[in-house]
């Protein structure tokens, strides 16, 4: 069950002219050592909490709970107020 809609924005942080690898990662012409998980950072924002970075994918879970418990409560109750969420990150489709 969704307690509160989330909308979720995806931006692709790749630098114009990087190389794309098979499976959509990044490669260093200059490095053929490169692989997936070495493309940079990623990171999620949520646009009540401006200006805030979260780079572990474990803390915007916990931050979709928390916020979702501050406005529906703790009793499971739900609301069509939505969550904003920006996910930045090489490795999505641009």
């Amino acid at each position: 069950v969704t307690r509160r809609p989330l909308v979720l924005t995806l931006v692709n942080t790749r630098t114009p002219g990087e190389q794309v690898g098979e499976y959509g990662e990044n490669r260093d012409p200059n490095n053929p050592a490169s692989s997936p998980g070495e493309d940079g950072p990623e990171w999620g924002e949520f646009l009540h909490l401006p200006g805030r970075k979260f780079h572990s994918f474990q803390q915007i879970r916990q931050e979709i709970v928390r916020e979702t418990d501050r406005l529906t409560g703790g009793n499971k109750g739900i609301s069509n107020n939505p969550i904003s969420l920006k996910i930045f990150s090489p490795n999505v489709l641009a």
